[in-house]
């Protein structure tokens, strides 16, 4: 596409849009995050406040539940794998001519250029994770294990992905389960109070952290002895 056609007619068409759907899978590395015209589609509709729907087909979306009830290490982190995947940089197209007058329209005229590209699109994958795990948490018994059990992997899939305050949002949910499920003294309880210490130790609101630190502390030495 010649680039005045690129620059006039097709941003143009892109603004006159009602809103645009974007189809995230694979789940644990979206297609759409190495396609150039797909960056270059997503980050036009957010610039000219074009509502965007994230999508995953029923399969991915079961896949990704899956993946997030086996999580239980350090080194499982799903959000930060698909957050650096996104690199509008090396982003791809069939035409070398749509590539290369893509890269100079965003090279000219988005203030920040390939960061700015990068950093929108993953603002468009983060607000979609978030209601997808809220999704999913409602899809669990309410009030049960399983529920609660998720609600704490969700907040930590976002605190490890550096998302403080969806995080937090996501252990409000946790915490309420757990407590419906379990009651006030149960260990699962001592860990949601324990996880959002460390939330807010990692934003740097040792108060707050110290706060929910010694609620954990205290319901684990009540539960389990001062020697577990």
């Amino acid at each position: 596409m010649p680039f005045e056609t690129l620059q006039k007619v097709f941003v143009e068409q892109i603004k006159s849009c009602k809103g645009m759907v974007v189809t995230a899978m694979p789940f644990d590395g979206p297609l759409v995050a190495k396609r150039m015209w797909c960056l270059f589609e997503a980050v036009m509709a957010t610039i000219h406040h074009i509502p965007i729907t994230v999508v995953l087909p029923k399969s991915e979306e079961k896949r990704l539940c899956e993946r997030i009830k086996r999580i239980d290490d350090d080194n499982d982190d799903i959000m930060v794998a698909v957050m650096q995947a996104i690199d509008s940089r090396e982003a791809g197209a069939t035409m070398r001519e749509d590539l290369e007058n893509i890269r100079r329209l965003i090279e000219t005229q988005v203030s920040g250029g390939y960061g700015a590209v990068d950093e929108i699109f993953k603002g468009v994958i983060r607000q979609w994770v978030v209601g997808l795990l809220s999704k999913l948490i409602g899809t669990f018994e309410e009030g049960s294990w399983d529920q609660g059990s998720f609600a704490q992997k969700a907040c930590i899939i976002m605190r490890r992905a550096g998302y403080y305050e969806d995080a937090i949002l996501l252990g409000v949910k946790s915490l309420e389960v757990d407590l419906q499920a379990h009651g006030p003294e149960h260990p699962n309880v001592a860990a949601s109070y324990c996880n959002r210490g460390t939330v807010y130790q990692q934003t740097g609101d040792s108060n707050k952290a110290a706060e929910y630190f010694q609620m954990a502390l205290a319901i684990l030495l009540k539960t389990l002895g001062p020697e577990h």
